[in-house]
């Protein structure tokens, strides 16, 4: 239908329609594509946020605007000053000085309570391990491999809980139940061998067995607060620390004052435990593990749970 011959320029045949839409072209005439042309610009690494000079487009937001009387660099998340960094309201966020961080009476507290925590926990273990390896002859290798074991086991445990109801409690509330769980501990050993050694006088044995079980056992306490300190500490480390800017720096500090008093308590137990006995061993350690306790409990402020923040 209305198609025209190519041969005969003349010659043509029309046909009627019945609608509109039955005739069409054959050679309709191709679209009007208007170019905008967009003059080159080079942006140096340098200054990343400098205007576009020379330049009819504008890069904003991800998209290229033309004919654009402001030609700067932007984002979602606000301006892009030189030398500084980006929050979501455009303003600049700045950090704190390191000295302003070690001046922190909040964070000096829990330098403290890190350093004595490890100071009376980390030569406990040493100490149970001989204790049962002395009264157990070649048993005694085995039974220090189930001490590591049982550790390791409830510490995975406690870590999950940590990571669970933290921020339904609060931090404060399940940190002093992980540190309170050593002067316990140190408080059942220090029974337990005084009912060991009133046994090995009397010279009933029966009860030798049973016992070394029971120290044994004093490592779930072991592993629940290793595992919750472990946890715990990083994130009110991560309190004190908000808003500062120098997050690796105080975790840097908790870290080695952990670290410093570990290495103390090794040396402290072996020589309390060779001059006066494991039994005395664990009851001064135990009175030294009440100090992060108390520091924790009446100095350190209360952290946020989930029922503190905006809903």
């Amino acid at each position: 239908r209305g198609l025209k011959s190519n041969h005969d320029p003349e010659a043509t045949t029309h046909t009627e329609t019945e609608s509109s839409h039955d005739s069409f072209d054959v050679n309709p005439s191709p679209p009007k594509v208007e170019m905008i042309q967009v003059k080159p610009t080079c942006i140096s690494n340098e200054n990343v946020g400098s205007e576009l000079h020379d330049s009819n487009a504008s890069f904003k937001n991800g998209t290229i605007h033309a004919n654009s009387s402001s030609s700067s660099f932007s984002t979602d998340s606000g301006k892009v000053p030189d030398g500084g960094e980006s929050s979501k309201n455009g303003n600049v966020i700045k950090t704190d000085s390191p000295l302003s961080i070690l001046r922190d009476p909040t964070l000096f507290i829990f330098v403290i309570i890190c350093f004595t925590f490890h100071l009376s926990n980390a030569t406990v273990l040493p100490l149970v391990m001989q204790t049962l390896a002395i009264s157990n002859g070649r048993t005694g290798i085995l039974m220090s491999g189930l001490c590591i074991i049982i550790a390791q086991a409830f510490m995975m445990m406690s870590a999950k809980i940590c990571g669970t109801y933290s921020s339904i409690y609060g931090q404060k509330t399940i940190f002093i139940i992980g540190i309170l769980s050593l002067p316990i501990r140190c408080a059942i050993l220090t029974l337990l061998l005084h009912m060991k050694e009133n046994d090995d006088h009397q010279g009933q044995n029966g009860g030798g067995g049973f016992i070394d079980y029971a120290i044994l056992s004093t490592q779930i306490l072991d592993g629940m607060g290793a595992g919750v300190f472990g946890t715990m500490y990083v994130l009110v480390t991560s309190n004190i620390s908000e808003g500062t800017g120098r997050f690796s720096l105080a975790l840097g500090i908790t870290t080695s004052a952990a670290s410093i008093g570990g290495t103390v308590s090794g040396y402290l137990g072996q020589v309390i435990a060779q001059d006066m006995g494991y039994e005395q061993a664990f009851m001064i350690l135990g009175f030294i593990s009440f100090i992060p306790v108390c520091f924790y409990l009446f100095f350190m402020p209360r952290t946020k749970c989930s029922t503190d923040l905006p809903k």
